[in-house]
């Protein structure tokens, strides 16, 4: 029989089942806000890079990159964009308006006014070699949300129907069996 206080015990007893999970949530939380620190910064280098590139102010990244951009006019062989440069909430004030990058494609079913995802290589500071695109409508975003948003509550209310919170335990306990 284990010590009362082995690792074990400790680990998947029931005396020390609350710090554990506040402990595991703790270090979750921290993972993720340094995790979400780190990508931003990356994100922000990568868009001043960008800028300075289309801008002509430095060279354009080698290999393929991918950016998002609004199709300002289109035609069959290739098409005009305003690529994404900025972040923030307001959506018309995230692209590059003043300066227009031509991309170069075989064939493409894109209109004006289009947001889409491209993967590509710069021929220059203005001009992009198509490789791949997606599109995304405006809406898609706002449905995922929705979605996310019915699935945790769903998930709140069959956790508020099966379980209550013990005060005197400090656990969470079935109310009824199954």
């Amino acid at each position: 029989m284990a010590h009362k206080y082995s690792f074990v015990n400790c680990v998947f007893g029931e005396q020390f089942r609350l710090l554990l999970i506040i402990l595991v949530s703790l270090m979750l939380l921290v993972f993720g806000m340094y995790s979400q620190k780190i990508n931003i910064a990356k994100q922000n280098l990568f868009l001043e890079d960008l800028t300075d590139c289309i801008s002509g102010n430095s060279a354009c990244p080698d290999g393929l990159v991918t950016v998002l951009a609004q199709i300002k006019l289109a035609n069959q062989k290739n098409f005009i964009i305003n690529i994404r440069t900025k972040t923030g909430a307001r959506w018309e004030d995230l692209y590059e308006r003043n300066i227009d990058i031509t991309v170069i494609s075989n064939s493409h079913q894109l209109s004006k006014g289009q947001t889409i995802a491209l993967q590509g290589h710069f021929a220059s500071s203005n001009t992009i070699i198509l490789k791949n695109y997606e599109t995304e409508g405006a809406w898609i975003r706002e449905i995922k949300y929705g979605i996310s948003l019915l699935a945790l509550i769903w998930t709140g209310v069959i956790w508020i129907q099966t379980f209550s919170f013990s005060f005197r335990k400090l656990i969470f306990v079935q109310k009824r069996k199954f």
